[in-house]
């Protein structure tokens, strides 16, 4: 008999995302070694969580405002999203910012311009 469990562990601090890691492996150990059994344990740790920097933030809210209107310009819910940027974000403080175009006309078009634009502090 054998059991496979998957899943995706999501945390925005390290440490505790490290702890996840650890606890998982300690229960299974548990459990198993209970029951007499063996058990194997693939576990990627996967992106780390991707922060917006307050003061590459702040900066990039005020030229935005600048150049269309302050209510162009909106903050989204925290996500829990992958972004392999952030590894890159660790290192040095940095914004990641998600540009929506969309065209106003009165027939609905399917076509919606998503741009990524990375701003690290000193690059622009």
């Amino acid at each position: 008999m054998s059991f496979q469990l998957e899943g995706t562990v999501r945390k925005f601090n390290e440490k505790v995302r490290q702890n996840v890691k650890d606890n998982i492996h300690s229960i299974v150990k548990g459990i198993t070694e209970g029951f007499q059994a063996t058990y194997k344990i693939d576990y990627l740790l996967g992106y780390p969580a991707l922060f917006n920097h307050r003061e590459e933030t702040e900066t990039v809210k005020g030229l935005f405002k600048e150049m269309f209107t302050e209510s162009a310009v909106i903050n989204l819910e925290t996500s829990k999203g992958a972004e392999d940027f952030a590894y890159f974000s660790q290192e040095k403080p940095e914004h990641i910012l998600g540009l929506v175009l969309r065209m106003k006309r009165k027939i609905p078009i399917s076509l919606i311009t998503t741009l990524n634009l990375i701003l690290m502090k000193g690059h622009y």
